[in-house]
């Protein structure tokens, strides 16, 4: 399975940010990003978009606000970026640590997973179809317990067929809206208010539409069943960063 995405360190950009934190936000907008994260209830208007989806990194420590710094690389993470400790390293927008493929689910390799879930549905769905015949005719007319497996198998598939289309129907889910399971299942589920808050805020800049979340996720929709997409953007660095403009100085 190919890589899930790794913090970028490539050019002297990258270094400043990801292994220096040199994020360029000033003051007021900290602030006022710390401030909204805190106040929970506090309608958000268009300027508080504005300024969340302009800025470098959203995502903020649990107790004190601060910019999230990985222990372990050493290296601050891009906005929706974990550890994974069995990989040891950071993935760009990690989803989970999958034991079956050995290998992080993130943001370059999340359509492949995807894909697998959905190619395995389909060839569990043709054996149940397919099958179905041979397997009534036999169990009319069973005579030995040779044909046992068969059916074992049939039985299998019937099985897994409604397990992988929940899977398929919950990351499709996940996709559409925007989010990895991590942040469905600690994040915007937690039962810790300040947490889901905070994921409401940073959710802004992640959330364009279903379409454009879809296309985030795996592509041109029409390339959508063909295992090709590595990602576009994976720290979800904004096109042009820019602090606290004067149309984003009043707050509603």
């Amino acid at each position: 399975m190919s890589s899930p995405g790794r913090i970028p360190m490539k050019t002297t950009d990258d270094l400043a940010k990801w292994r220096d934190g040199h994020f360029n936000i000033d003051l007021q907008t900290e602030d006022t990003i710390k401030k909204i994260m805190a106040t929970i209830g506090m309608k958000i208007g268009d300027s508080v978009k504005d300024i969340v989806r302009a800025m470098v990194v959203v995502e903020r420590k649990k107790k004190y606000g601060s910019h999230r710094f990985c222990g372990f690389c050493t290296l601050y993470k891009p906005d929706r970026t974990h550890h994974c400790r069995i990989c040891g390293k950071c993935t760009l927008r990690m989803d989970h640590h999958c034991p079956w493929l050995a290998n992080c689910v993130g943001y370059a390799n999340y359509k492949y997973f995807f894909l697998t879930i959905f190619y395995a549905f389909c060839l569990s769905s043709l054996m149940v179809v397919q099958m179905a015949p041979t397997i009534l005719h036999i169990m009319s007319n069973i005579q030995s317990n040779h044909l046992f497996p068969v059916i074992i198998v049939y039985c299998l598939a019937l099985l897994l067929t409604p397990l992988l289309l929940g899977f398929l129907v919950f990351h499709f889910y996940l996709a559409m809206n925007a989010m990895s399971t991590i942040e469905y299942r600690e994040k915007k589920n937690s039962e810790d208010p300040y947490v889901q808050r905070r994921f409401e805020v940073a959710h802004l800049k992640f959330d364009r539409g279903y379409l454009n979340n879809l296309r985030d996720a795996f592509g041109p929709l029409y390339l959508l069943p063909i295992p090709y997409f590595n990602g576009i953007n994976g720290t979800y660095l904004p096109i042009e960063p820019v602090a606290m403009s004067k149309k984003h100085k009043s707050l509603p």
